[in-house]
């Protein structure tokens, strides 16, 4: 449980864990586990009394000495003798990796210079930070060299401790900072190097020699535009329930670098009907340079109105209708999201028009690999209820000298009756040609 705890961060319940484990290690006899324990244990994120963290460190330090831990509570013989054969059968060293566990000190580590030479001496500059509660002693530093099959440990030359941060800046105070370089003006700018421009003057004032900026021109890969036509391409304000109508979407390609158009789709929400017969007005490649410009023509329909579309908001509202309505003033502060004191025709009156849907294009830079996909939000427009539904058909094949038919159906989709007195005309002008025959 204690890489789970110590994963997540519960520290509360991990302290509890973590000391009846320490606990569980001291009557065991467990050198390994007790060593490991206390270790962590001694971390500002342990939740422990001052003086049981001090407790600890001390029966650690018994421990590296060879002596076995005296508990709070009176040690049998039993667990006394259990420890002093542990003691004496344990072989050392216990490697013990603290990135794993919980911190116990803050380390910095950097190099005394920034480029390495073939047979040159390597200085390192490491520091430790104790931020345990209690003092930590340490009793030297070493550095491994590793390549998966062989290692090779280095003794540090020598280290300093400190207690306050201003002796460890003084100490690494240069003497002499040398001559200043300036770079050229045409620096390459490599990732991962950091280039500093600070001149050290003689009365200790820093003093800022050259600034460098860097510009960045940002410029759109295309725009998008979609508009609400009529079947005979004329701009529509308002559509009527079961009518169709187009949606011209439109791409104009704005980038001085070439793009690719990996695909165009509309996703229309689930109270619209998409028909089939949409076609694209492309280019025969998908690489589209400046000013290039692509046309989606979309039919839909709807057969809801706008009082009949649903909505997620529609869904929420369907379900707290459930729920006793009481008046305004008695429920005024209790309503869960917006409260207005406007009355609810005011705030239906002020309700947007639904989207329509998303029309989504999958686009990528001209020979790169990684493809983008921009989204836009079609917003719609009014749906309103027709008062007369007329549908005109004839049939799909006609015949020389056979009569045609020609077929109108007129629907109420009100629930008020309606009357109508309706009149059928045809020209008498002989303007009809169909195979160089004339029909009367």
């Amino acid at each position: 449980m204690l890489p789970d705890y110590r994963e997540d961060k519960w520290m509360i319940i991990f302290s509890d864990v973590l000391l009846r484990t320490l606990r569980c290690a001291l009557l065991s006899a467990s050198v390994t586990d007790f060593i490991q324990c206390s270790i962590e244990s001694l971390s500002p994120t342990i939740l422990c009394d001052q003086p049981e963290k001090i407790h600890i460190l001390e029966n650690l330090w018994k421990v590296f000495q060879g002596v076995p831990p005296v508990s709070q509570s009176l040690i049998t013989p039993e667990i006394r003798t259990s420890w002093e054969q542990s003691l004496s059968a344990f072989k050392s060293p216990i490697f013990i990796y603290l990135e794993k566990l919980a911190p116990i000190f803050d380390s910095c580590l950097s190099f005394e210079k920034s480029q390495l030479e073939n047979d040159q001496p390597i200085n390192i500059h490491l520091v430790l930070k104790n931020i345990t509660a209690v003092p930590l002693r340490i009793c030297g530093v070493f550095t491994t060299l590793t390549d998966g099959a062989e290692t090779l440990r280095l003794k540090s030359g020598h280290f300093t401790s400190f207690n306050e941060l201003k002796e460890l800046r003084d100490h690494e105070l240069p003497g002499k900072i040398g001559e200043f370089r300036i770079f050229p003006g045409d620096l390459l700018l490599e990732p991962g190097v950091i280039y500093k421009f600070i001149e050290f003057l003689d009365d200790v004032i820093l003093k800022k020699t050259k600034e460098e900026s860097l510009q960045v021109t940002c410029a759109k890969e295309f725009t998008f535009s979609g508009r609400f036509y009529t079947l005979d391409r004329k701009a529509l304000e308002k559509v009527y329930r079961g009518e169709n109508f187009l949606l011209r979407a439109n791409i104009k390609i704005q980038s001085p670098s070439e793009l690719e158009i990996l695909d165009t789709y509309f996703i229309c929400d689930h109270n619209l009907v998409q028909s089939m017969y949409s076609y694209k007005r492309k280019k025969s490649s998908n690489v589209y340079k400046n000013s290039d410009s692509l046309e989606d023509v979309i039919v839909l329909r709807t057969d809801s109105s706008k009082s009949e579309w649903i909505t997620q908001k529609s869904l929420e509202a369907a379900k707290s209708q459930s729920f006793p309505q009481f008046k305004r003033s008695a429920n005024r502060g209790f309503i869960k999201g917006i409260v207005s004191s406007e009355p609810s025709s005011t705030i239906a009156s002020k309700a947007e028009f639904p989207d329509f849907g998303i029309y989504c294009v999958k686009w990528r830079r001209f020979g790169a690999k990684e493809e983008n996909e921009s989204k836009f939000v079609i917003a719609g427009i009014d749906i309103l209820q027709p008062p007369l539904n007329i549908y005109c058909s004839i049939e799909e094949q006609m015949f020389v000298k056979v009569p045609m038919t020609l077929k109108v159906v007129l629907k109420n989709p009100s629930p008020s009756i309606l009357h109508i007195i309706s009149s059928l005309s045809v020209p008498t002008s002989d303007n009809f040609m169909c195979s160089g025959h004339r029909q009367t």
